[in-house]
């Protein structure tokens, strides 16, 4: 798999989760650590700028570049690599 940056273990295990979920695949372009050595982010649909919560229902999984090209934009106004 490839990389994940996380500052705790609680955190570990929720990033986890999230990629296993979400199958270890980015939701925005299918980019997968195994097959293109996509880094994965959990990533916020709704932005908490934006009023976003961190409930599961607003966390995917994304790669790093769709992640940081989103930045804190909702999902409709983005376009992805």
């Amino acid at each position: 798999m490839g990389s994940v940056t996380m500052t705790s273990d609680r955190e570990t295990s929720v990033e986890i989760d999230f990629h296993r979920i979400d199958g270890f695949t980015c939701v925005y372009c299918g980019r997968t650590p195994m097959n293109d050595g996509a880094q994965l982010h959990v990533d916020y649909v709704k932005p908490k700028v934006a009023g976003g919560s961190d409930e599961k229902t607003n966390l995917v999984t994304a790669c790093r570049a769709c992640n940081l090209g989103k930045g804190a934009r909702l999902l409709n106004t983005v376009t992805h690599p």
